[in-house]
């Protein structure tokens, strides 16, 4: 995908994004080529080729943070090379998922560094159930959703009670 096609694609996916954060995902995606970092290890030798993949990938993971978390979810994780950095697109779900339980966005690459956010395939965003999953196991609370929680608890005994009473009255 090309710079132009990025861009557009971001403000399709969060309307509402810090539109400086485009620039910051786009020198990302030239700083990973420059260090021959390429997506799913596939050396290119055209670079600005390669950058657009990057470009893909990113977008991939955007489109899959706003479909499990919705699109201000999204948005949190496009804004947040304004403010800390930029993310794997591997990385993106559990800390969609980390931010939305309340999390403070500058425990995000703390948490990358020691492991608690560690992505199976730093190319390829995670389901939310699994980003949720590696969170917990990873120690880290989830508020479980209203459906889910609903679905946990002890079901309400059901009494029996006498037949009701018809409203009307026989003359």
């Amino acid at each position: 995908m090309d710079s132009e096609r990025f861009s557009a694609s971001l403000t399709q996916i969060a309307p509402m994004h810090k539109p400086e954060a485009d620039q910051h995902w786009k020198d990302f995606a030239a700083e990973c080529v420059k260090s021959e970092q390429f997506v799913n290890f596939e050396v290119m030798e055209d670079k600005t080729l390669a950058a657009e993949k990057w470009l893909d990938a990113f977008c991939d993971a955007f489109l899959a943070v706003k479909k499990g978390l919705g699109e201000k979810a999204a948005e949190s994780i496009i804004n947040l090379s304004c403010e800390h950095g930029c993310l794997y697109p591997g990385e993106m779900m559990q800390a969609a998922v980390y931010l939305e339980n309340g999390g403070d966005s500058k425990q995000i690459f703390p948490m990358i560094e020691s492991g608690d956010i560690d992505p199976e395939n730093l190319f390829r965003p995670m389901s939310r159930q699994k980003a949720e999953k590696y969170l917990s196991e990873a120690g880290i609370e989830i508020k479980k959703s209203v459906m889910e929680q609903l679905k946990s608890q002890p079901r309400a005994e059901q009494k029996k009670t006498a037949p009701k009473k018809s409203a009307e009255r026989e003359l």
